[in-house]
């Protein structure tokens, strides 16, 4: 009588039926074989042990390591390939372990709610492309978040994606700073350290660092997830190399943060670290350390910083003259969000349409008198952006969905605690403060980058699973 296999031999047999194939190909010669079968075999590993999987994936998000190697190297959308695997990873592991992939219902719920009040934009949307491709990335994002959130299931696969995002800020941070150090502008790193040229000061050239991103104010959001996530680990973990690695990418997350020059990015830094002082109140010596690092880090700021920063001053007051002496892009900036307001002012209960702001900007920039450039732009301003393309039912939908995962974090944290797993609590705090970082730092920023939200989103909505995970086994150890 034939014998059946496993559901855990199913990845293996399927392993060697395609690497057969790809052996054909490759003495064919046909293209890309190779890269099919590093593809299958980390496909593989990942099946083996799932949390590097996962942590790739979060890696690469961090870094976005698909965005340059479309632009700078010309490879494909490796994103379109490496999500689709996910998800087959994640049909293996329901095979291997019995256990179907799992969410709250609330949860799943809220999810709910906020697709479907954004599936309202195709009833009166202007621009119907714009808004199919903005919902085409949602749809995309969504899937991330899912994915993480259904394979994020141990504090063990939780810490490894915490230390995925630390690996991605020590790797930009240190090609950052090193640029500047080194004072080269041309040299971008293979896409990672781009930069673009500031000002001259005191016959010295500055530039603000872009990162990975492009967009100096948004990679300062991005740089200032890693923040608190690397000062928990580094006051958690064990081992002191890991100590000394969260340490080191904390400095050189603060120092990248720095040489963006963005405005708001100190003031989320300011705010966050004094989130670390209360976090450090039992700690005097870390303080005392602390002080000193920032009393000596003082005169290493990069020239004309100061002037940088206090060049956003004018505009918060209502001196027209003042106003006019505030710096080009943070006029620019007022007048976008600006538009913004005043979409939601015309259209209050459902917005102008998910991903058309674009569409409106210039005709309403042209009936208020505010400048108007060659081509359209956002409103700087996730919140006012939501609000002028989505409105009331989309602020609303957004607050909900923030509340959920405010509320999930708030209770993974005391449940943690409660059971004596201060650790594990510990990282779910690192992960709601980076997350709280990143959306304060929305409130100047539009949603250029959503795959780094909903990345936070879905490492949010793993808490529930890993403490279902977790604590029972609790209760039986007890």
């Amino acid at each position: 009588m034939a014998k059946y296999f496993k559901s855990r031999e199913l990845p293996t047999i399927l392993l060697a039926i395609v690497a057969g194939s790809v052996a054909g190909l490759i003495a064919a010669g046909t293209v890309f074989p190779l890269m099919l079968l590093g593809t299958l075999g980390a496909l593989y590993l990942f099946y083996l042990r799932t949390e590097f999987g996962v942590a790739a994936l979060v890696f690469m998000t961090y870094i976005n390591l698909s965005d340059i190697l479309i632009k700078y190297h010309g490879f494909p959308s490796i994103a379109k390939i490496y999500i689709p695997l996910m998800v087959l990873l994640l049909g293996f592991q329901w095979l291997r372990h019995g256990r179907r992939p799992w969410l709250p219902a609330t949860g799943l719920l809220v999810l709910a709610i906020y697709s479907v009040l954004l599936l309202l934009s195709f009833f009166y949307a202007a621009d119907d492309q714009l808004l199919s491709a903005g919902f085409l990335n949602y749809s995309k994002n969504l899937t991330i978040a899912l994915i993480l959130a259904l394979l994020v299931s141990t504090p063990s696969h939780f810490r490894v994606v915490l230390w995925s995002i630390i690996a991605g800020a020590l790797i930009l941070g240190t090609l950052s700073v090193f640029k500047y150090l080194t004072r080269d502008l041309a040299n971008d790193f293979g896409g990672f350290a781009q930069a673009t040229a500031l000002y001259w000061h005191q016959g010295q050239l500055n530039f603000r660092m872009k990162g990975s991103i492009g967009d100096p104010n948004v990679f300062a959001q991005v740089m200032l997830i890693a923040v608190p996530i690397a000062f928990e680990r580094m006051l958690s973990e064990k081992m002191w190399l890991l100590k000394l690695t969260a340490g080191c990418t904390l400095l050189l997350s603060i120092a990248t943060i720095m040489l963006t020059y963005s405005r708001g990015g100190l003031v989320v830094l300011v705010m966050i670290a004094s989130i670390a002082l209360f976090k450090l109140r039992a700690h005097r010596k870390l303080l005392i350390i602390g002080a000193l690092l920032a009393v000596v880090a003082l005169p290493l700021l990069p020239a004309g910083y100061v002037d940088r920063v206090t060049s956003a001053a004018p505009v918060v007051g209502l001196n027209v003259e003042e106003s006019q002496r505030a710096d080009s892009s943070t006029r620019m900036r007022v007048n976008l969000m600006t538009v913004a307001w005043k979409m939601f002012l015309d259209h209050p209960l459902l917005g102008v349409g998910y991903n058309n702001y674009e569409t409106h900007y210039q005709k309403y920039a042209m009936v208020h008198d505010l400048n108007r450039v060659g081509s359209d732009l956002s409103a700087h301003s996730l919140y006012l952006e939501i609000a002028a393309e989505r409105g009331v039912i989309g602020l609303l939908s957004l607050g909900l969905l923030l509340f959920y995962l405010g509320r999930v974090s708030l209770h993974g944290w005391r449940a943690m605690k409660q059971a004596g797993f201060s650790s594990h609590a510990d990282m779910i705090a690192g992960l709601a403060v980076g997350f709280l970082a990143y959306l304060l730092a929305a409130i100047l920023l539009h949603d250029a980058y959503p795959r780094y939200l909903w990345m936070l989103v879905g490492l949010v909505l793993a808490v529930p699973g890993m403490i279902r995970n977790t604590l029972p086994r609790r209760e039986e150890m007890a």
